[in-house]
């Protein structure tokens, strides 16, 4: 829902520290409900002047704090190998934001304007919400960590990490 989790190197991926906090009765399942308070209190912090509806101004900023879902990052290519590409070209090429989260939405703010004034209501974030937890593919009404797909980023690092272990066992 557009919150930022940034981990170094040796931490556990952002992912993770997204589900833990979520997951507040702490059982290894994220329900509807958990998603929806987790949205919540995102909105809470979007929502700068607290008048309900994350405006214009307010995704501004946001987009300002969170320089990751730049569309066009400077030195952003295609990746060069096949497997990269057919990767990239599976996932749909994810833009923005997209390439760091479980969906690929390049700006999770402002995507969640359903009625396209160019603000978000708490209403339609919590649509939103709803949407996006049924995307993400619940089972028995939960989600998992484990379920949960890599992100493109993830898969990135995850891929780097497998090369270099090749190439100091060649050594």
């Amino acid at each position: 829902m557009g919150a930022v989790f940034r981990a170094p190197a040796d931490a556990a991926y952002p992912s993770a520290i997204w589900f833990a906090a979520a997951d507040a009765d702490r059982d290894g399942r994220l329900t509807l409900a958990e998603f929806l308070a987790d949205a919540e209190a995102s909105f809470a912090r979007f929502d700068l002047n607290h008048d309900g509806e994350i405006d214009p101004t307010e995704m501004t900023a946001y987009e300002g704090d969170v320089p990751e879902i730049s569309l066009y990052q400077r030195g952003q290519r295609l990746p060069a190998n096949g497997r990269e590409r057919k990767e990239a070209a599976r996932y749909g090429g994810a833009l923005g934001a997209g390439r760091y989260a479980q969906l690929n939405i390049p700006q999770p703010i402002a995507s969640a304007d359903l009625d396209f004034n160019r603000g978000v209501s708490r209403d339609e974030w919590r649509t939103v919400a709803a949407r996006r937890f049924q995307l993400l593919g619940p089972v028995d009404g939960a989600l998992t960590l484990a379920a949960l797909k890599p992100t493109p980023a993830q898969e990135t690092m995850l891929q780097c990490a497998a090369d270099a272990a090749k190439k100091a066992k060649k050594r």
